[in-house]
């Protein structure tokens, strides 16, 4: 159980650290949130300077992030699965059937980066996606 004492001190060691804490942490010099030598034009964010093309090719790029991820997490789990699986036969088999997909999923996300990055560069003769150009009405 825990002393009195014990309590007291631990508090007021506490209370000591909460109020010291706060002068040694305080700044005295404006700090700007998006420094210019960070992103080059001082904007937090891109999408002040926004293009279609940009947007389109950071959502290709998030997908197959995402994408990569998820197959990777669905690698980890069925590892964990097979080696929580204590040599049952259909649980070893449920854990196989996890590791086979993800390594499929794997396989489909950098097939679809060569895909997207093959047809950019046969048919639109762009050798990035972030330079397709969408398709206009007056040219």
């Amino acid at each position: 159980m825990i002393s009195a004492r014990k309590l007291l001190i631990t508090a007021a060691t506490f209370s000591l650290y909460l109020t010291t804490a706060s002068p040694i942490l305080a700044q005295s010099q404006n700090v700007t949130l998006c420094p210019e030598n960070i992103f080059g034009s001082g904007n937090c964010t891109k999408l002040a300077n926004a293009t279609f093309n940009g947007i389109i090719g950071t959502i290709f790029t998030y997908l197959l992030i995402a994408g990569a991820l998820v197959a990777i997490i669905f690698l980890i789990w069925g590892g964990i699965k097979w080696i929580t699986s204590r040599g049952d036969k259909t649980k070893v088999e449920s854990a196989r059937y996890t590791i086979i997909g993800a390594i499929i999923g794997l396989i489909i996300v950098f097939a679809s980066f060569l895909i997207i990055n093959l047809v950019t560069n046969t048919l639109f003769k762009v050798s990035d996606v972030t330079q397709l150009e969408p398709p206009s009405l007056t040219n």
